[in-house]
């Protein structure tokens, strides 16, 4: 082989080992980063469930069973949260399951929600709905869904929908409501829990039963106002 041919293979020998070179990085850096993506979304999700659940929260904990991102929105399983109210007194929430846009995050929607809130001085009241949202900046809850209240002093309520003060206990609802309370109801079609649970306002077409009484507090027009039922 003359000099010249034995250059030209040292070179081709030397290109064919930095193409094989180059082929193994390439090959090394793509595992890399299939190793890489996976905790870097995992990270992602981490610090976005920090972001989005603590903002404007104040002083709350949480807790989370495990996150994931899918369609550009953060998917939260089994969030848990809790706090105190201004009273000092604890109040807590929880889903099956929440998902709020990465684009977003203010508003957290839920699945299979419940919630134990304060009521008045000493009381508490139990929230079951199947799905809602939460508005963090206002620290509000929104249900959408047929809602089933409990209090600890014998009131159960069950409600189309309800828009929630976590922190304060107050509650609204512009649709059909039913409370029992030991034997007597009263139907509306609207009502405001004020005062952390002590003033319930029911409006439209009240209806009251107090233990085989009725007494039907709508007027002509079909409006009405009931502030107090007793047995």
């Amino acid at each position: 082989m003359t000099e010249k041919a034995l250059q030209q293979s040292n070179r081709n020998r030397i290109a064919t080992e930095l193409v094989f070179e180059r082929e193994r990085r390439r090959s090394r850096n793509v595992r890399r980063l299939k190793f890489a993506l996976p905790v870097l979304a995992a990270l992602m999700a981490a610090g976005l469930v920090g972001k989005s659940l603590l903002a404007r929260m104040g002083e709350v904990s949480i807790d989370i069973a495990g996150t994931s991102i899918q369609n550009g929105r953060l998917i939260m399983a089994n969030p848990r949260m809790a706090g105190f109210n201004s009273e000092n007194r604890p109040y807590e929430m929880q889903a099956a399951r929440a998902a709020q846009a990465i684009s977003n995050d203010d508003v957290v929607e839920l699945e299979t929600i419940g919630a134990k809130l304060p009521v008045g001085t000493d009381q508490w009241a139990t929230v079951d709905a199947a799905s809602g949202k939460l508005v963090k900046s206002q620290n509000r809850l929104e249900i959408d869904s047929p809602t089933l209240v409990k209090t600890t002093d014998g009131l159960v309520a069950r409600l189309q929908s309800a828009i929630i003060d976590i922190a304060g206990g107050n509650m609204q609802t512009g649709d059909p409501v039913h409370i029992d309370r030991k034997g007597s109801t009263i139907t509306a079609d609207s009502l405001t829990v004020t005062e952390g649970g002590s003033v319930m306002l029911f409006e439209n077409r009240v209806k009251v039963h107090i233990k085989g009484k009725q007494v039907d507090t709508a007027s002509a027009t079909g409006s009405g106002n009931a502030d107090n039922a007793q047995e």
